[in-house]
């Protein structure tokens, strides 16, 4: 691919084996800058490619996985892909059966991205602990620089489309 930038699957049924199949791609792509999978049956498996692929992908700027089952397994593959990647702007995993292990990690690998502005956490699992943190991160800018993180209760009850 040299021209596709923007690629929206919305409630496509791609499920772990397209999300397989798109990682893959997006080892070796470097045009794409916006993936849109959003209710598509993805689960752990699916999630975990795919944050794989973003270790290496330095185009992909946002990227929404809402409304997949993707739960902890996937959430800290995620986690552990945004110390590496420094291009992904946004990350929406918005009511992906997220529970607490999960929100820890992508809560713990907050500090260590620069580029993240928007991480959307909304309809998931957050304990006490995980909410306390989260607003501790926002009331300290310092610490969090210039990113933000959307959880339960206290922002828009809708997932962000696009950027």
């Amino acid at each position: 691919n040299t021209v596709l930038e923007k690629l929206d699957l919305f409630d496509n049924n791609i499920g772990n084996a397209g999300a397989l199949a798109l990682a893959d791609a997006l080892k070796v792509n470097m045009t794409l800058t916006k993936l849109y999978l959003r209710s598509n049956n993805i689960g752990t498996a699916g999630a975990v490619a795919l944050a794989d692929a973003l270790k290496v992908n330095t185009d992909l700027i946002s990227l929404n996985v809402n409304f997949n089952h993707i739960g902890d397994d996937g959430a800290v593959a995620f986690a552990d892909m945004m110390k590496v990647n420094m291009t992904l702007v946004t990350l929406s995993l918005y009511e992906t059966h997220i529970e607490a292990t999960g929100i820890a990690a992508l809560l713990d690998a907050i500090p260590f991205n620069a580029s993240l502005c928007a991480l959307e956490l909304g309809h998931n699992a957050l304990d006490d602990e995980a909410n306390a943190e989260l607003h501790e991160m926002l009331g300290h800018p310092s610490r969090l620089a210039a990113q933000r993180a959307v959880a339960n209760g206290w922002s828009d009850t809708k997932p962000a489309r696009e950027i």
